[in-house]
């Protein structure tokens, strides 16, 4: 009995462990399918983005190439450059191709492990050869357009140490040029332009005799002008110059040099003189002018004390002139107003009654001559003597 009971429980226990290798297989199939769809839909998404897309870096120019005429867009390299981001292309139809969109340094001096460009080396119009550390700042136009390039001299005047300039705009290409000239290779285009850096330089630089290397305005100015000549040349080809700087240069003989260096420091030495004599002259002329305009000062300031105190003095007496002129004209009505009620009081019926009943109190207490020629008790005497007019006798 029991043992039959065993051998089913064994058999139950066989029978439910293979149902669950089953659901377990089943749920590993979908989990199978689910990741084999999901990798196709990447794959779907992704590669089309390898074979029809490009990204442009933010520090490079896209070129677009059409191998062929595609609707509207004819074959050959595109003007405009393409900004940075994602871009379409289409294998053997079209193609973008990447330019660097910063600055580029050409850079000659006599280090060649760290530039590709050897000194300039300049035969001064008077012989001693002259070698130049110079560095041109170029960068590529992303279109067509105008832009500003090296600024042209003006007549420097005076002990300027650098020339006066003005900006300059020139019309320029986009980077399609470098491709249809140069093979879109960088290397060849800024090698081409090095080159005929160098021959401006040397045609520029060489009208200098070797003293006046020292002299920065006329040094300058005619790098300036190489730089000139040379922006409105390879701006047609896409290219910017900008900026030129000659960092340093040397003589090629030390013997010469110190001569040159001597002469120089004996010229600069002339030049601080002078020019500290004209600072002395400029000082002294603003002290004398300075003290000029303190005098003048000084005198407006006591003139116009004077005035003012003239004035307050004038303005005081008028003021006085015109309190007393008030004041006499004060008194004058007053004395018309009192003139008219004494003339009211004899001219109006039962006045001089009035007059001697507010007079009365007053007449009682006077004991006779206190007025001169005037009887205290005699109303129309009274009367008389305040209006100076005669008033008959009642009686």
């Amino acid at each position: 009995m029991s043992g039959s009971n065993s051998h089913s429980n064994i058999a139950g226990h066989g029978q439910y462990g293979s149902r669950s290798d089953r659901g377990n297989n089943e749920r590993g199939k979908i989990a199978s399918v689910l990741a084999a769809v999901a990798g196709l839909m990447l794959v779907a998404v992704v590669l089309p983005f390898f074979i029809f897309g490009q990204i442009v870096p933010p520090d490079k120019i896209g070129v677009r190439q059409n191998y062929l005429t595609f609707g509207l867009l004819p074959a050959g390299f595109v003007d405009k450059g393409l900004p940075p981001g994602l871009h379409w292309k289409i294998p053997f139809v079209s193609q973008i191709h990447l330019l660097p969109a910063t600055f580029q340094l050409i850079d000659f001096n006599n280090d060649l492990e760290k530039s590709e460009f050897p000194q300039v080396e300049i035969t001064s119009a008077n012989d001693p050869k002259i070698r130049n550390d110079i560095i041109f700042v170029v960068r590529l136009f992303k279109a067509p357009g105008q832009g500003n390039g090296v600024e042209l001299p003006i007549m420097a005047e005076g002990n300027r140490l650098a020339p006066l300039t003005t900006p300059i705009v020139y019309e320029h290409n986009g980077p399609r040029v470098l491709f249809d000239q140069y093979s879109g290779s960088m290397q060849t285009f800024l090698q081409r332009f090095a080159d005929e850096a160098v021959g401006q330089l040397q045609n520029k630089l060489g009208s200098l005799e070797a003293g006046e290397y020292y002299k920065p305005i006329g040094r300058e100015t005619l790098v300036l002008e190489a730089g000139d000549s040379l922006n409105r040349k390879w701006a047609k080809s896409g290219l910017q110059i900008w900026g030129t700087l000659l960092r340093r240069f040397e003589y090629e003989s030390a013997q010469k040099e110190e001569e040159i260096f001597q002469k120089a420091l004996q010229e600069i030495k002339v030049s601080l003189n002078s020019s500290n004599r004209k600072l002395k002259e400029a000082e002294a002329k603003t002290e004398e002018t300075r003290a000029f305009w303190d005098a003048e000062i000084s005198k407006l300031q006591a003139n116009g004390k004077a005035e003012a105190d003239i004035l307050i003095s004038e303005g005081e007496k008028e003021k006085v002139t015109k309190i007393a002129q008030g004041d006499l004209l004060v008194d004058k009505a007053e004395a018309e107003i009192t003139s008219a009620k004494n003339n009211l009081y004899t001219e109006l019926k039962g006045a001089e009654v009035y007059l001697a009943k507010k007079m009365a109190p007053l007449l009682t207490t006077l004991q006779g001559g206190v007025v001169a020629d005037v009887d205290p008790y005699n109303v129309d005497a009274w009367i008389n003597k305040l209006t100076g007019k005669q008033v008959p006798n009642a009686e």
